[in-house]
């Protein structure tokens, strides 16, 4: 039994650490493609308009292991994201990203949405009225 929770600790983290996260933006966002400054503009609110003059609106999953992989990917925890998005509000350079419980209502709302782009797990189906990006 030792052995056993070890192995069982390993197995998660490796499957956590697995699991492949997407990009998930609205068909109006004019990009097919993000790196790693990309990523941390649009993420981070430095970046408020896509090259088409649509305006950028993020979507968050509030809780779960993509947000905690998209900060990490950020080079923070979620708690400093979301203080950093909250800085932004309070010093007038930005609006807080709509946040959602989980990655279909994620993807539903991205859908709706021109200009947005959220960050969640692969879902198993290609969801109609968004497009897939890989994170870089």
């Amino acid at each position: 039994m030792r052995l056993l929770r070890p192995v069982m600790a390993l197995a998660l983290v490796l499957g956590m650490a697995c699991a492949e996260d997407v990009l998930v933006a609205h068909p109006s966002v004019p990009i097919d493609a993000v790196d790693q400054v990309t990523l941390k503009d649009v993420f981070l609110g430095r970046r408020t308009t896509w090259p088409n003059g649509l305006r950028v609106v993020v979507v968050l999953v509030r809780e779960g292991d993509a947000s905690q992989r998209l900060a990490s990917e950020l080079g923070k925890t979620p708690q400093q994201l979301t203080n950093w998005w909250k800085r932004l509000v309070f010093t007038g350079e930005g609006n807080m990203p709509e946040q959602v419980d989980g990655g279909p209502a994620l993807i539903a709302r991205v859908a709706s949405l021109p200009g947005s782009i959220g960050w969640t797990e692969r879902p198993a189906d290609a969801p109609p009225g968004v497009k897939l990006l890989s994170p870089p």
